[in-house]
């Protein structure tokens, strides 16, 4: 398990943590992206990228954070607590450069939104695997849910 954390910019700006497995041919894990702006929600996106040659992928899923928790929700949730036309993108294109230390990355989002990221790897804490399965169990399971009764 690794982490890595920096900044990103472009359209809204803010830090972002990205805790990963690399023990596969696939990165495999989340982004956490904490926005600087407290009108604009925080989101979590899930991560599986080839582990080797060119770094392109499109994110599995993108759910927005509960400002008070910090835990993944639906947006029909958590759009009462920002501002109208706030919307939330379904899922990111990813480009990048990486090494052992940096990975550099680019996203649009299906919304046409751009960000640029730039990480320093850093050591995982203990636990931190256990508590990705743990969130990512939750979000599948509420995904299930909301296939089988759509709005």
């Amino acid at each position: 398990m690794s982490q890595w954390r920096g900044s990103y910019s472009g359209a809204g700006s803010g830090t972002v943590t990205l805790e990963l497995d690399e023990q596969s041919a696939q990165w495999l894990g989340q982004a956490t992206l904490r926005s600087a702006d407290p009108k604009v929600p925080s989101l979590l996106a899930g991560i599986a990228a080839p582990a080797e040659g060119e770094l392109a992928f499109r994110t599995p899923w993108i759910a927005p954070l509960h400002p008070e928790t910090g835990l993944p929700e639906p947006w029909e949730k958590l759009h009462g607590l920002f501002e109208a036309g706030v919307r939330i993108p379904l899922y990111a294109d990813i480009t990048g450069q990486r090494s052992r230390t940096r990975l550099r990355l680019a996203l649009t989002t299906n919304l046409g939104t751009h960000i640029d990221c730039d990480l320093v790897r850093t050591d995982a804490p203990p636990g931190l695997l256990a508590r990705w399965r743990a969130v990512l169990g939750r979000w599948r399971r509420w995904r299930v849910g909301a296939r089988a009764h759509p709005t």
